[in-house]
């Protein structure tokens, strides 16, 4: 049975040099940052739209 890491090698291997790069970026940002980092964004997103003015904003429409 292939592995993740095989098959995510064997699509890196497919791809052409010239797009490398962004392919390179995007692993290095998940290395760089714990998992936590991304599941947060969200998170906070949301708390800057809970406040008084949003909400009588919404509950006027």
């Amino acid at each position: 049975m292939i592995t993740t890491k095989e098959k995510l090698l064997t699509l890196i291997n497919e791809i052409p040099e010239s797009e490398l790069d962004r392919v390179l970026d995007f692993a290095e940002n998940l290395v760089n940052h714990a998992h936590g980092y991304w599941a947060n964004g969200s998170e906070s997103s949301i708390d800057f739209w809970d406040n008084a003015i949003d909400n009588e904003i919404w509950n006027r429409m």
